[in-house]
C-alpha cells in the first residue's frame, strides 16, 4: 500500500510538473482536516464572506494548532516522540480516534 501512495504521489507531481505546484498540493493535502471545517467555521464567523488569503491565514493557524498541540493524530511532535521512545501504541491511537472519527 505504501508502494502505491508513492507511486500515485509520483505520478500527481509529473503531471503538476513545477516544484511550487507540487509543494502547494503537498500543503493543500496536509491541511485536508482544515479544510473539511472551513464550511462549518465560515457559517459561525459571519454572514459575510471570508476573503480568500484570510480564509488561507486561518487555514495555516488551524493546521499549526492541530499539529502542536498534543493532541494530533501521529503527526505531531509529542506523538512522534513518544513513539520513538519505545512507548505502547495506545496513546498515539487514543489520539488518532479522538481526531478521526
Amino acid at each position: 500500500m505504501a508502494a502505491q501512495h508513492d507511486q500515485n504521489t509520483r505520478e500527481i507531481e509529473q503531471f503538476l510538473q513545477t516544484d511550487q505546484d507540487a509543494t502547494a498540493f503537498r500543503k493543500y493535502k496536509r491541511q485536508l482536516p482544515e479544510r473539511q471545517q472551513m464550511p462549518k467555521i465560515r457559517s459561525a464567523l459571519s454572514t459575510e464572506q471570508l476573503e480568500p488569503a484570510v480564509e488561507g491565514e486561518l487555514i495555516e493557524i488551524l493546521y499549526q494548532v492541530r499539529l502542536n498541540s498534543g493532541k494530533g493524530n501521529g503527526n505531531d511532535k509529542e506523538n512522534w516522540l513518544a513513539l520513538s521512545s519505545g512507548t505502547d501504541f495506545s496513546t498515539i491511537e487514543d489520539r488518532w480516534k479522538a481526531t478521526n472519527p
